[in-house]
């Protein structure tokens, strides 16, 4: 084997390494935010469930997301970081394949997949469930 293509396997072996170090860096920090946001939402929910009956019918305009979740995005935005890597290491992947890989539901995903989209740093092809993401 020539010293060129001994080069030439020790980079493409490295490549491997760090591209496997950055998605599996992704993974834990879109664990670490889900685990925050999942332990966020759980508190509101037991303390919305306990305040219940003491509530009005009628709460203030914009005290609550329609889904009770106000707030969530914004502990998940380090998820972003995590989708971003995934996506740049399997490009084409939809939101289902995503969620499966970063062990998180896919509605949470959804939501930060758009955003990301919308920042053009991710582009979509596709429609409905045959959606797949691109890094932009």
């Amino acid at each position: 084997m020539s010293s060129q293509s001994q080069i030439s396997a020790l980079i493409d072996r490295f490549a491997i390494e760090l591209s496997d170090l950055v998605s599996q860096a992704a993974l834990d920090a879109v664990r670490e935010a889900l685990g925050e946001a999942h332990a966020a939402h759980a508190a509101h929910a037991k303390t919305a469930a306990k305040t219940a009956a003491t509530r009005t019918p009628r709460q203030p305009n914009g005290a609550r997301a329609k889904n009770g979740a106000k707030g969530l995005s914004t502990v998940l935005v380090g998820a972003e970081d995590a989708i971003l890597g995934y996506v740049k290491a399997t490009p084409g992947s939809g939101v289902e394949q995503i969620a499966k890989a970063l062990a998180v539901p896919s509605s949470v995903l959804k939501g930060q997949v758009a955003r990301l989209v919308d920042a053009k740093q991710l582009r979509k092809t596709g429609h409905t469930r045959g959606t797949k993401y691109f890094v932009a």
